[in-house]
């Protein structure tokens, strides 16, 4: 049965209703646990160091006493609390570390299925039936608390939970048992703050007149009080301001998806445009055959690339179950501090990114009407459907906890429409289903010559209805990147402080979804430029020059973002230290407009391995800026770093490599790419059509 237009917009405004029902807490099982909320009351002036609370907590769960009570503690997936030593003015001034429990928790937010949720009393809890392991929790707290267990293959989050065991029998936690100095005070939240408000009363000379928690990142649980000329930063707590560190991150998704409004709009637009352009698109390519149809690439599929190509990717298949067998701390180097490395921001951030071919040609020949343009749409879309598959791929193998990962899409009563990885890992799974459904034509009419009769009859069942039905999805693929890639943008805003303020920007998000666009047709060009050289097929280079113009305003509208926003949030002084953020941020400018300046220049005379480069540089500028955003702008403090270990790249090498391989054995057996010219031979010389194609768009003239 064909899908319908209507059909399909019933579906989607299910969903926005769905959308709009006020959810279950996932965040937590009340809503706010109020006055009745209990906290715990740290008092730096009556401390003394002795860690027997550290050690109390130790006692209790069963963890060595020797890290409780090292000169040098911290935290660890064995160690819920430490006592901080700081030397201040040559005095020792102690600080107890642990979870802040948060009232309004980054990492509760941040967790797609409610695995770490805040309970009756206020603490912030963890369900491992629910945690599938993703460690974005350790990015979104801005106190880096959150512990993994790294060095098993099934590890657990560990962290801080107030003890829960004790509190149900009516008991306060170990570690404010253990404190025979008065320095640690638990009961509810309120009580303490009249306390700590009470100690400063009396004692004004004696104390920093601010609670730290009160009203910092939004208030907490776990409450401060120091010397009255120690601040707060002096013994290592961030100065955060009084919204919780997610405050932006949500609020810039929930306006932009607000009842789902949004989305519904885009979608109702596109589809009545995409059906009629392409429409226009059958009937041309019907009135005017083109004599360089789709056929497959043919040869043989063993050849030494591919057999280099399959070395690789074994070796990338044995890195991975060394991954699984000995667990992520065996085979990375990933830890608390960096807790998303290589798999993330190249396979998954960047990947997909490079794997936007399909999704950029899609708004040129389906939004923008440049029919012209579609011989380059359908291995758009296979690349597409490639890089989004081992993007996919590489999440499995990066998260801890994959044996959860199918509650993601499943256990819907569970979403936390608070995360922004939800919206991410959902719209990035229905994507790459509908990329393949997108390609599927290509893969049916191979089936249409197949020895096999029932492979036959499944091509001549299918093609009709997936024909008739491939508008509707052509229009939810210009949807759903729009939604991901820009949120991609979004998911490191949550990481707040400890990204560099250059890239700290309410507009991460728009400069993620225009950078994805220039990458795409990058992509494109790439694709088109090597296949024609490496498979012997007709030059794309008429066509590959007609897209100068739109690359080029796509990049010009990403620098003018990025300028303005560094202008207007008066961050230009960080442009112009040439420390190596500052050099990052230039080598991004630069990277972007060379090529865009060097294409308008050469608009009607460049040629393949012009085209190359200037591709080239379009990708490297657009890795760079997302490289910077996950990895190289982001300081968790100075006791962590982070460089890729041997399994790490031995992964994405072999990824890499798989998918190079699955598109050289796709094109062979697959009418993907256009075959020979009918008459003469490959030609990159300048033809009318070329011209025509410059000319079109310079006349800023869109049919839509």
């Amino acid at each position: 049965m064909a899908i319908t237009r209507r059909a399909a917009l019933r579906a989607l405004g299910a969903a926005g209703a769905a959308a709009l029902l006020p959810a279950r807490l996932r965040a937590s099982e009340a809503a706010d646990a109020g006055a009745e909320g209990k906290a715990i009351l740290h008092d730096a002036v009556r401390c003394v160091g002795c860690r027997q609370c550290a050690l109390g907590c130790a006692e209790e769960f069963g963890w060595d006493p020797a890290l409780a009570l090292s000169d040098d503690p911290e935290l660890t997936s064995h160690n819920y609390t430490a006592v901080l030593r700081f030397d201040h003015e040559g005095e020792d001034v102690f600080r107890k570390v642990q979870c802040m429990h948060c009232l309004e928790p980054s990492c509760v937010n941040a967790c797609m299925l409610g695995a770490l949720h805040k309970d009756k009393e206020g603490a912030v809890v963890w369900n491992p039936d629910l945690c599938v392991g993703c460690r974005y929790c350790e990015i979104a707290c801005p106190f880096q608390i959150p512990r993994f267990e790294w060095d098993t293959p099934l590890p657990r989050l560990q962290k801080c939970q107030m003890c829960p065991q004790r509190r149900a029998e009516g008991l306060g936690p170990a570690c404010v048992a253990q404190c025979w100095r008065g320095a640690l005070l638990y009961g509810t939240r309120e009580e303490l703050l009249a306390e700590a408000h009470r100690r400063i009363a009396s004692n004004p000379r004696l104390y920093n007149p601010e609670v730290f928690g009160e009203h910092d990142n939004g208030g907490t649980s776990v409450l401060y009080l120091t010397k009255s000329d120690v601040s707060f930063a002096a013994v290592g707590l961030p100065e955060l301001g009084d919204e919780p560190a997610s405050a932006l991150p949500e609020k810039i998704q929930h306006t932009i998806y607000r009842g789902f409004a949004a989305p519904l709009a885009l979608f109702a637009t596109l589809g009545p445009v995409v059906r009629r352009n392409a429409q226009k698109i059958h009937e041309e390519e019907a009135a005017h055959p083109n004599p360089e149809r789709l056929e497959p690439v043919g040869g043989s599929l063993v050849t030494p690339t591919t057999t280099f190509l399959g070395i690789l990717a074994a070796i990338g298949v044995l890195a991975v179950l060394w991954r699984f067998v000995s667990g992520l701390g065996a085979t990375t180097n990933l830890n608390d501090g960096y807790p998303m490395g290589i798999w993330i921001a190249f396979d998954v951030v960047t990947g997909t990114a490079l794997a936007c071919g399909g999704y950029a040609m899609a708004l040129l020949v389906y939004v923008a009407n440049r029919g012209r343009y579609h011989p380059l749409v359908r291995p758009a879309l296979l690349t597409s459907a490639l890089g989004y598959t081992l993007g996919g791929t590489s999440v499995l193998i990066d998260i801890g906890r994959a044996w959860n990962f199918y509650k993601i899409p499943l256990f819907f009563w569970h979403w936390n429409f608070n995360s922004i990885l939800l919206e991410v890992a959902l719209c990035i799974m229905l994507y790459t289903t509908v990329l393949w459904i997108e390609v599927s034509p290509a893969l049916l009419e191979g089936l249409k010559d197949s020895r096999f009769e029932p492979l036959r009859r499944v091509s001549t069942f299918a093609m009709p209805k997936i024909e008739r039905a491939l508008p509707f999805f052509i229009a939810l693929g210009l949807l759903l990147p729009t939604m991901h890639q820009s949120s991609l943008g979004s998911l490191m805003l949550m990481a707040g402080l400890k990204l560099h303020p250059l890239w700290r920007t309410p507009l991460l998000p728009l400069l993620f979804l225009i950078s994805c666009v220039a990458m795409g047709y990058g992509v494109v060009t790439l694709e088109s430029c090597i296949s024609s050289k490496a498979f012997r097929r007709p030059a794309e280079t008429p066509m590959l020059r007609g897209l100068a113009v739109p690359i080029s305003l796509v990049i010009f509208a990403w620098a003018a973002v990025r300028a303005m926003d560094v202008l207007h949030r008066g961050q230009i002084g960080l442009v112009t230290r040439m420390d190596g953020h500052s050099l990052l941020f230039l080598s991004e400018m630069a990277l972007f407009l060379i090529p865009a300046i060097g294409l308008l220049a050469r608009r009607r005379s460049a040629g393949p391995g012009y085209l190359t480069v200037m591709a080239s540089m379009i990708l490297l500028a657009g890795a760079l800026h997302r490289f910077s955003t996950y990895l190289f702008a982001f300081n968790p403090g100075e006791q962590w770093s982070y460089v890729p270990a041997i399994p790490e790249l031995a992964v994405t090498i072999g990824l890499v490599a798989a998918e190079i391989l699955g598109y050289i054995v796709l094109v062979k057996r697959f009418p993907i790419l256009r075959g020979a010219p009918a008459e003469s031979p490959p030609d990159s010389r300048p033809s009318p059509d070329a011209a025509d194609a410059v000319d079109d768009w310079e006349t800023v003239h869109v049919s839509a």
